[in-house]
């Protein structure tokens, strides 16, 4: 069949196949492979076929849904490795003969690439030698914009889905690349925290203030260790809960000396007793949000959106985020929670200081976040926009 006949046949499937491709699934925690474990979810309810081609995970939970692993797309395949071109142009080859062989065999000609401009230029190369020849269409969203790995973006700028997940991340690309992508925010699983009661207006005996992200020096946990010792020394019963999820992408393996040295503050603060490093899987941050009472996001690097403050917000908890990046666009000043400047510990405290001495606006605020989240970062609206975009329908 013609190239542009089987692109036409895939797109008026009234359900069509997709095939994803990432790096990593889960058990490895971040945002990406989160929003992955929604989407295919929701697409495979709808009747999707979903395969993921990826190098460390699996996504095995519906019938409709399958992993298929390659060497290729493991990060420690790259890891440390300086390749020639011509090593890359080898690589792209093999691993396009394996995307060619299941592909075909799997009748799939939708495939939507995420953050295949970081790490190594293979993936996308080998995509490159199969878009024209199986009559692919292709998409791909950029999760994560990094200034030392523009050039391999070079190897994604002519496929025609072009999507960023936020405002802030689709103006960076327009301005490194130079590519405008669409933005289109992921999107949060409303049904995983829609039971979650919003919070007790009643002041409980301890609260507790959670911050939802990986353990590395740009996220923040220090600051909050040092917020949670001002707090507690104004006579708040306060608790800080820090995730440290056992499967990261680490990539400069910073995350264990990060931790020891968060533990080493902890005890010169005489706080070993009020901070709690729990790992959790994606199916268990549900309830990590339900005993939280502030939730807070305080990266000092630009993050590209930030998902954890969506869900936070979709579990009717007031979020306090930093004015970094993408971050600003999940929260409404001052209506759903706080936006503070990175590395600000005062203003950080006093915005906490205020939800815990003003339990019924806190428990308004996490309310109006929800409705928030509803209005405009529904994972049905994404699902419903991507696959309008697979169908070729204009949105």
């Amino acid at each position: 069949m013609p190239r542009e006949r089987r692109a036409q046949a895939h797109r008026q499937q009234s359900a069509p196949a997709v095939a994803h491709i990432h790096w990593t699934l889960p058990p490895v925690a971040g945002g990406v492979e989160t929003h992955l474990a929604d989407v295919s979810r929701l697409l495979a309810a709808r009747g999707h076929r979903v395969v993921f081609f990826t190098g460390k995970g699996a996504l095995e939970r519906y019938p409709l849904e399958s992993t298929e692993h390659s060497d290729l797309l493991d990060l420690d395949t790259y890891a440390g490795r300086s390749m020639e071109p011509d090593e890359q142009q080898e690589l792209a080859e093999e691993l396009a003969d394996v995307l060619r062989e299941r592909l075909t065999r799997l009748d799939i000609g939708i495939v939507h690439g995420h953050n295949l401009h970081h790490f190594s230029p293979v993936p996308a190369l080998a995509l490159q030698r199969l878009e024209k020849e199986l009559g692919l269409l292709v998409f791909h969203t950029y999760h994560s914009l990094w200034d030392d790995q523009l050039d391999i973006a070079e190897q994604c700028r002519d496929w025609p889905g072009q999507h960023a997940v936020s405002e802030y991340l689709s103006r960076e690309c327009a301005s490194l690349l130079p590519i405008r992508p669409s933005a289109v925010y992921l999107g949060v699983a409303e049904d995983r925290f829609r039971h979650i009661e919003p919070l007790n207006a009643e002041s409980p005996d301890e609260r507790v203030i959670l911050l939802p992200a990986r353990l590395s020096p740009e996220k923040g946990a220090d600051t909050a260790v040092k917020l949670l010792r001002r707090v507690r020394a104004e006579g708040f019963a306060v608790r800080l809960v820090l995730t440290a999820p056992d499967e990261i992408v680490d990539w400069d393996h910073a995350s264990a000396p990060f931790k020891r040295e968060l533990g080493r503050l902890i005890s010169e603060y005489g706080l070993d007793d009020y901070v709690e490093f729990v790992s959790v899987t994606i199916d268990e941050m549900p309830k990590l949000y339900a005993r939280a009472d502030i939730v807070i996001y305080l990266s000092t690097y630009p993050e590209p959106l930030g998902l954890a403050p969506l869900e936070a917000a979709a579990a009717a908890r007031p979020v306090v985020v930093t004015r970094t990046g993408g971050l600003p666009e999940t929260v409404l000043e001052g209506e759903t929670g706080f936006v503070v400047p990175p590395g600000d510990l005062d203003t950080l405290t006093d915005r906490v200081r205020f939800l815990l001495t003003h339990p019924v606006r806190a428990r308004d605020m996490g309310i109006r976040g929800r409705s928030r989240v509803r209005r405009k970062f529904a994972l049905d609206t994404y699902v419903d926009r991507m696959v309008e975009l697979y169908r070729g329908i204009e949105v």
